[in-house]
């Protein structure tokens, strides 16, 4: 089964930033999102913002572990019940994969455009 993806941009990135901080940080924000150096720069300065929660120490600490492995942030912001699902993968039905993937894509599309 595959999983959605999102298509965003650096307007995505610069919106979600301005909602989730406060003004006066933002181009520190920016600046830390910015230090994020491999694939996918969009998508996983989003990612990172997200499992950030608004906190700025929590902002670099994803930084710092999706330039180590950017698919560790993606799985968890964008995929939460697949990556907690992971180990039982082959155990679930195709139904209820469906249902994880279905949730999944819901909570982060409501995340992203909220």
């Amino acid at each position: 089964m595959d999983q959605p993806t999102p298509t965003v941009s650096q307007a995505d990135v610069e919106r979600v930033a301005k909602r989730e901080f406060p003004a006066d940080m933002l181009p520190e924000i920016m600046e830390t999102l910015e230090m994020y150096i491999a694939p996918e720069p969009y998508r996983v300065q989003l990612a990172v913002m997200k499992l950030a929660n608004g906190k700025f120490g929590e902002l670099k600490r994803y930084v710092r572990i999706a330039n180590e492995d950017w698919r560790d942030v993606l799985g968890l912001a964008e995929y939460p019940l697949a990556t907690q699902n992971l180990l039982r993968w082959d155990e679930l039905t195709r139904k209820e994969l469906q249902k994880i993937i279905d949730a999944d894509w819901l909570q982060y599309s409501d995340w992203l455009h909220k």
